[in-house]
């Protein structure tokens, strides 16, 4: 798991939301998901987010993102499109 940072929300997505979700909230989350022989990965920003997505697409494979607009918004789609 990689060390988490603190987001902050873009203000209409606080309004649509409400707030971050506590650690508590997130290590419980984390640890269901695991239990159920989900991979979970974590990182401490947008940069690292696309980093790590990118990191785990093979070179050369085939990628059908469909519409997401957390893809979108960590800039993985135009990513994905252009290559």
């Amino acid at each position: 798991m990689i060390s988490e940072l603190e987001p902050t929300l873009d203000p209409s997505l606080s309004r649509r939301f409400g707030t971050v979700a506590d650690e508590a909230s997130v290590r419980r989350a984390v640890a269901a998901l695991e239990a159920n022989g989900i991979t979970v990965l974590r990182a401490p920003d947008s940069a690292a987010a696309k980093r790590i997505v990118l990191d785990l697409i093979p070179d050369g494979s085939q990628v059908h993102h469909g519409a997401s607009q957390t893809l979108d918004l960590l800039g993985i789609t135009d990513e994905i499109d252009k290559s």
